[in-house]
């Protein structure tokens, strides 16, 4: 968006980000976070915590203008004018009430599911609001840290982006709402929130900005940037199966790595496509080393695998997920066959790519309603 149709205009930098409305220019630094603002001649420099929260903002002459106290992810109070005043949220962290140090409220503020028609009483000690992020006086736009939104027009000023190719970052095909890359926590303000700018997720009122529930991971709260960087692990999974199409590395005849000739090696493609991913697939073994599982170790759910949890019967697979059935006959030379996902049609078929006799090619075996015994696993990072 480079102009909102309210009075801004927007410049960007090449990589997507406001560095100027109207007079007012941004910094950022190395890491991609506003580090200053100048307007009409004056700058104000931010500063951050381990955790990437503003806790502080500094004038040009060296004075600090006001400091953000935060404890997690919460943000419980703020100090300006020489003392404390404290912050109070309702269900999605947005703040809507402040109190100084006796407990007398000193502001009051009111707004739409949106964020819009925010109308504000008494002193304005924080510019922090809606779902508790910063919104720029200059432009009504909240700061989420990956990108802006408009409260006022509804989208993102920018598309979602992620730090790895991606077609629709951050999309589930199974809720068209988040295929829109500018569309706000899928239209669904009043029931979620973005901790960042990349994912909507759930919130509870008892941890009111302390913690996400992934959507993509019912029932497992975490760390919303967390939960990111695994999704981003499981879709390069399945890019990096892709890749390796008509690839014979992997081949019976061929040796590859410590796997010798004359052995089945689907296996051994799992393991490295999901290594080189950043996900890689170990057990320990009889003798107390690590080793990468077997086919059938893959398909025997009594066998963990650290940091692969097994999909129930009524979960859908996704890109990037394992799959393996068990086969019996095989003594040493096989104990099943594994692939890894790579895509899911919109009507729920699931291919994917393994290594085969001769070349790592697609395999669309692994249909439950084909082989019912077939096991799905998906990477869960520190779950």
């Amino acid at each position: 968006m480079t102009n909102d149709g309210l009075g801004h205009s927007f410049i960007y930098d090449a990589e997507n980000r406001i560095i100027q409305v109207g007079t007012t220019t941004y910094v950022y630094d190395g890491g991609g976070r506003r580090v200053r603002k100048t307007a009409n001649g004056w700058s104000f420099d931010f500063f951050y915590d381990l955790g990437n929260h503003e806790v502080a903002e500094m004038s040009q002459d060296g004075g600090w203008t006001r400091g953000e106290i935060f404890a997690g992810d919460r943000h419980i109070a703020t100090y300006n004018s020489g003392t404390t005043f404290f912050n109070h949220v309702d269900w999605l962290a947005t703040e809507r009430v402040r109190t100084g140090m006796s407990g007398v409220v000193s502001e009051t503020c009111l707004s739409l599911p949106f964020g819009d028609g925010q109308s504000c009483s008494g002193s304005d000690t924080s510019p922090n609001h809606f779902t508790g992020k910063k919104r720029d006086s200059e432009s009504g736009n909240d700061y989420f840290g990956a990108r802006y939104y408009s409260s006022s027009v509804g989208p993102w000023l920018t598309a979602d982006w992620s730090t790895v190719p991606e077609p629709v970052p951050y999309a589930d095909v199974t809720d068209p709402q988040s295929l829109n890359l500018y569309s706000y926590v899928h239209n669904s303000p009043t029931g979620l929130v973005d901790r960042d700018g990349h994912m909507a997720c759930l919130l509870s009122a008892a941890t009111a900005g302390a913690s996400c529930e992934d959507l993509s991971e019912s029932g497992s709260p975490q760390k919303s940037n967390r939960a990111q960087k695994t999704r981003e692990k499981r879709q390069k999974i399945a890019r990096t199966a892709k890749k390796y199409s008509g690839n014979t590395d992997w081949a019976f005849k061929k040796k590859k790595d410590n796997f010798p000739c004359d052995r089945n090696k689907c296996n051994k493609f799992v393991y490295d496509v999901t290594k080189e991913a950043g996900a890689e697939a170990i057990i320990t073994g009889r003798d107390g080393k690590p080793r990468p599982p077997l086919a059938g170790e893959w398909a025997d759910r009594k066998t963990g695998i650290a940091h692969w949890r097994v999909l129930g019967n009524d979960e859908t697979p996704e890109p990037g997920d394992v799959a393996a059935y068990k086969l019996s006959g095989g003594g040493t030379s096989y104990t099943g066959h594994s692939r890894i996902v790579t895509e899911v049609d919109s009507d729920g078929v699931v291919h994917g790519m393994a290594a085969h006799h001769d070349v790592v090619g697609p395999d669309d075996k692994f249909d439950r309603s084909i082989t019912p015994t077939v096991v799905y696993r998906r990477y869960a990072g520190d779950e």
